[in-house]
């Protein structure tokens, strides 16, 4: 049994070094197929997709989306990032996978240069993906002589099995929501984003740094009454303002933010990639505080906050 848990952690590569695999991959003369996407619940679909993702290249490689970057309602993902990838990296048709670090798939795209970019057969159709991402993912690939290759087999939407038997809506939310849908609720919700998108917004308030650190429980501690924890990775998120700003740009025309934030803040510096570059922050320096930072320990295994502070 240890031998295959160290084999699965083996196969969950950090991006920085999915490069050098890469080329050695390339340098043995074999082919690569990438499959990427969130992949919060597994089903036969998946399976089915992986199977026949790595029939047609040597190796398999397949990307998750990081949980800060998942766009899929409240509540999502359902499982964090370290549990999607262990649960991947238990398949045997899968030789790799890697946690992206960014919204799409492109960047990943443009790092492997797979010989097979490889979707769903529900996405071989451009009208039919909501995102419209398919259309920049297939123009990635081509660049460099890659393929978009579509499988088949079973469709079937990990949301969709969510929101239908893990969904934390109550039954009377649930209701209206299915009586909202009869009424055309659809159409009106889309004529107020249509009026939304010419507005500007301002928002004030202040910058909350938002730190986790994951971990999981040991034992109980030997010298005190209290549990024990391995810690993990730690990651930094853009809270407050930031957060409601980043939701803002995405339905706005133009959203400035003026807040506060401490002296020379090496941690706001690294947020570039996770601000939108709509949004145009001012800051206001703040020299008699930090910026504000709430670190939360959050075990891997629930998801669920054990302890935090501010």
């Amino acid at each position: 049994m240890k031998n295959r848990k160290e084999n699965r952690q083996n196969k969950i590569c950090p991006s920085p070094e999915i490069a050098g695999v890469v080329t050695q991959i390339r340098a043995n003369g074999k082919t690569i197929a990438l499959c990427h996407g969130v992949f919060d619940l597994l089903h036969p679909g998946h399976i089915q997709h992986f199977s026949e993702a790595s029939n047609i290249a040597d190796f398999l490689i397949v990307s998750i989306t990081a949980d800060a970057f998942v766009n899929k309602g409240p509540g999502r993902p359902l499982f964090t990032q370290e549990i999607r990838a262990e649960t991947l990296s238990s398949l045997e048709m899968i030789d790799y996978v890697i946690i992206s670090e960014q919204a799409t798939a492109e960047t990943v795209i443009n790092l492997i240069k797979p010989d097979y970019y490889v979707k769903g057969s529900d996405y071989s159709g451009p009208d039919d993906d909501v995102t419209g991402m398919i259309i920049k993912e297939r123009t990635a690939v081509e660049s460099y002589g890659g393929t978009l290759y579509f499988t088949g087999g079973i469709t079937s939407s990990s949301s969709l099995l969510i929101n239908k038997f893990y969904s934390s809506i109550d039954s009377q939310t649930q209701i209206w929501l299915n009586l909202f849908k009869e009424s055309n609720g659809y159409e009106s919700v889309l004529d107020s984003l249509e009026k939304i998108s010419t507005l500007k917004v301002l928002i004030l308030g202040e910058t909350i740094i938002d730190q986790y650190t994951f971990c999981t429980p040991l034992a109980k501690s030997s010298k005190d009454p209290i549990l024990a924890f391995h810690q993990h990775e730690t990651n930094y998120f853009p809270g407050g303002v930031l957060a409601i700003a980043n939701s803002s740009s995405g339905w706005t025309l133009k959203t400035k933010v003026i807040t506060f934030s401490g002296l020379n803040d090496q941690i706001l510096r690294t947020f570039d990639k996770k601000i939108n570059s709509k949004i145009d922050c001012d800051y206001i320096i703040a020299n008699d505080r930090p910026t504000i930072l709430k670190h939360r320990y959050v075990d891997t295994a629930s998801g669920t906050r054990v302890f935090e502070y501010y």
